[in-house]
């Protein structure tokens, strides 16, 4: 049965098939090619030569500033923007027109308007549609002249160098050098020029503001003086000093007064907050350490170790003893005047330490006071010394620069040297003919061969034997090439296998008719033949392929087109009365309705005479499916010649009563589409597929399509 395969799947296209296409439409891209190719050389031979010679000049800039000090980053932006104005300065307006009337250039044939050329010739027309006469007059006005000039003229500045190029455009060689070579010489004059007028301008002005900051400086100076002797002052720096110094002092005996006046105000609260005894102020540390208590300390601890050898060795009523302890009291005494003279001398010390933080400070508010008070003279001081400073440094700047100025007089603020005179150009360098030739070339082919692409994708018809397995997912039985004319002279189409029996179409049918009969298991004994539209040749293939098959045993080939018949033409001289129609129907008899081939043994044909009112009522009937059944018993092979499948259902009605169906598919004519629909629809009723058979195939174009399928039937045989 027929497999419903998925026929919308992706056509694949070998890199092969990029190269067959280029050999089915060689010539067209030859074609275009060449025409391409002839219109680029027509172009390249009417556009007119033109000429560039170029003129080198290296130009250095001055880099001294004479208003600035040297600043690295500033030069750097300034040269860039130097070059820019150089390159500007040669382009400018008034250096083209100078040139311009120096070498007298409006008479010139570049400033006339160009002959037209072969194409503007014949496109252009005059207001009556005759062809317009061009009239060579100069351009005359001024800005038309720049203009044209300024479009021939090219300026820039050489990579990584110094050099400006001067390139000028011309159709007369001799001319384009002179024109470089006249841009470069009164480029240079006016840059001299430039620079002379710049220097006198400079040199004046500086004359002119040195005398004036002079002026300044003199009078800044002897307004400072006078206001000096008023206010009986110094310099603001000298005045800053002593200020500064007295300040500091006051302030860091201010700092030390109030540090001490601090330590002696612990102390003094210490004493008063503890109890005025002997015990109490002994514990007190700055007490301890007092030299007076310190050596009445001394001085007691070594009675008491006196009396205490004493009393080892004598009694109390010793005189010895009684002396130590008359010494001992008395040093005690002593002992504990000195602890009270030292608190009252912390408490003394307190007091003091008050006294000279409050004069110390007295002293510094007054320092403050009268240093506030002389803020103002101070402001204006300085303000007279800025002036006076600022006076003179430019007096100084200007006349360092003056001086500069004067010295650099003698040289140049650009340096131009030409380092290359303009040459006369000994070939033009526009237009390029062989590029343009070649580009026409390269498009011409590109252009036919998207042209041929295109219409090869976009043509969705069988073109090889693999094409049709691929899109149809059915086995080829064969080729059925295209007939030449001179063949349909003495035959037709339906008889060409018995009238040329060893012609290569008739090797086709044979090989075709081999792969039907083994394309099966079971032998097809009805083989109905269709396509999915009509002219794609199967009443041509069902004749011959009956033909074939009578070789084989008796064959009959019945026409159930009913709609559009052509085989009673064929077969009318046999003298038959009925048709396919009046057998069916029961009005003929077979005997009456068959025609056998009076040259072809065991042929024999059912064709139609008379047309059903209702066709597919006809074929799909019970009475044609009967016959069927009494005809395959007095026939070996029947081959059936249905209506195409996609305009009518007659195929369709009779595919189910039928053993096998080939599909015929008519070579660059058939539609993917069409085939696949018609399939499918077939599909729908469980048919029974054989193949499918290519036919009208071109042997002579055939192999450009990569077909490994047909290799020229009739090998050892001769031409048919």
């Amino acid at each position: 049965m027929f497999n419903n395969h998925n026929l919308d799947h992706a056509e694949s296209r070998p890199l092969i098939e990029y190269w067959h296409v280029i050999r089915r439409h060689k010539w067209s891209i030859i074609s275009v090619t060449l025409l391409c190719t002839i219109v680029g050389v027509l172009i390249a031979s009417s556009i007119k030569p033109a000429y560039m010679s170029t003129s080198r000049i290296l130009v250095e800039p001055d880099n001294r500033n004479l208003l600035s000090t040297p600043n690295p980053l500033e030069n750097s932006i300034n040269i860039k923007s130097f070059y820019r104005a150089q390159v500007e300065l040669i382009r400018s307006r008034t250096l083209a027109i100078e040139v311009i009337e120096k070498l007298r250039m409006n008479s010139h044939a570049d400033f006339l308007p160009e002959k037209p050329n072969i194409f503007q010739s014949f496109f252009s027309t005059n207001e009556k549609g005759m062809p317009a006469q061009s009239k060579r007059q100069g351009l005359s006005k001024t800005k038309d002249l720049v203009a044209n000039f300024n479009s021939r003229l090219e300026v820039e500045l050489e990579k990584n160098s110094d050099i400006v190029r001067i390139n000028y455009e011309s159709g007369d060689p001799v001319f384009a050098a002179k024109v470089a070579n006249a841009v470069s010489q009164v480029y240079i004059d006016r840059v001299k020029l430039s620079h002379n007028e710049s220097n006198k301008e400079t040199m004046g002005w500086l004359s002119e503001n040195l005398e004036l900051a002079r002026k300044k400086l003199v009078e800044s100076e002897a307004e400072l003086q006078s206001y000096q002797s008023q206010a009986q002052i110094g310099d603001s720096d000298e005045e800053a000093k002593i200020r500064s110094g007295k300040l500091g002092s006051i302030t860091a005996e201010l700092l030390a007064a109030r540090t001490s006046r601090a330590v002696a105000e612990i102390r003094f609260k210490q004493i008063n907050n503890i109890p005025r005894s002997i015990e109490s102020y002994k514990s007190l540390e700055y007490v301890a350490k007092n030299k007076q208590v310190r050596f009445a300390s001394e001085k007691l601890s070594t009675a008491k170790h006196k009396l205490g050898d004493l009393q080892e060795r004598y009694g109390n009523k010793h005189p010895k003893i009684i002396s130590a302890k008359a010494e001992v009291k008395f040093l005690k005494k002593q002992y504990h005047a000195e602890i009270f003279r030292a608190v009252d001398s912390e408490k003394n010390a307190y007091e003091l330490a008050v006294a000279t933080e409050n004069e110390v400070g007295r002293i510094y508010d007054q320092l403050q006071s009268e240093s506030l008070k002389n803020k103002g003279t101070r402001f204006d001081l300085a303000k007279l010394e800025r002036e006076v400073e600022t006076n003179r440094d430019i007096y100084d700047l200007l006349l360092t620069r003056m001086k500069e100025t004067d010295i650099s007089q003698s040289g140049g603020k650009v340096n131009i040297k030409v380092l290359d005179h303009a040459q006369v150009p000994g070939a033009p360098f526009k237009p390029n003919r062989l590029r343009i030739i070649g580009i026409a070339f390269m498009l011409g082919l590109l252009l036919s061969l998207i042209v041929a692409f295109s219409w090869e994708f976009n043509d969705k018809t069988f073109k090889t034997a693999e094409n049709v397995i691929e899109i149809t997912k059915l086995p080829l039985l064969g080729i059925f090439p295209i007939i030449p004319k001179k063949d349909l002279l003495k035959s037709s189409p339906e008889r060409l296998i018995v009238d040329k029996p060893r012609s290569s179409i008739a090797e086709s049918i044979n090989n075709i008719r081999t792969n039907l009969l083994f394309s099966n298991e079971e032998e097809n004994q009805v083989i109905m033949v269709t396509s999915a539209v009509a002219s794609e040749g199967k009443t041509t293939v069902s004749c011959n392929i009956g033909v074939s098959l009578a070789s084989l045993g008796p064959t009959l080939v019945i026409e159930a087109d009913t709609r559009r018949p052509r085989m009673r033409a064929i077969v009318a001289k046999n003298g038959i009365k009925g048709g396919v129609f009046e057998y069916i129907s029961g009005r003929a008899t077979l005997s009456d309705s068959v025609a056998s081939d009076p040259k072809i043994k065991n042929l024999y044909t059912l064709p139609v005479n008379v047309k059903p009112a209702k066709p597919i009522e006809f074929l799909s009937s019970r009475r044609f499916a009967d016959a069927l059944l009494v005809l395959r018993k007095k026939f070996k092979y029947i081959v059936i010649d249905t209506p195409p499948v996609l305009p009518v259902s007659d195929a369709i009605v009779l595919s189910p009563i039928v053993d096998g169906i080939v599909m015929v598919v008519c070579a660059e004519s058939t539609k993917h589409a069409m085939t696949k629909d018609a399939l499918n629809r077939l599909s729908h009723v469980n048919s029974t597929m054989v193949g499918a058979v290519l036919t009208r195939a071109n042997p002579k174009t055939f192999g450009s399509y990569g077909s490994n399928y047909y290799y020229g039937y009739g090998y050892g045989y001769s031409a048919y």
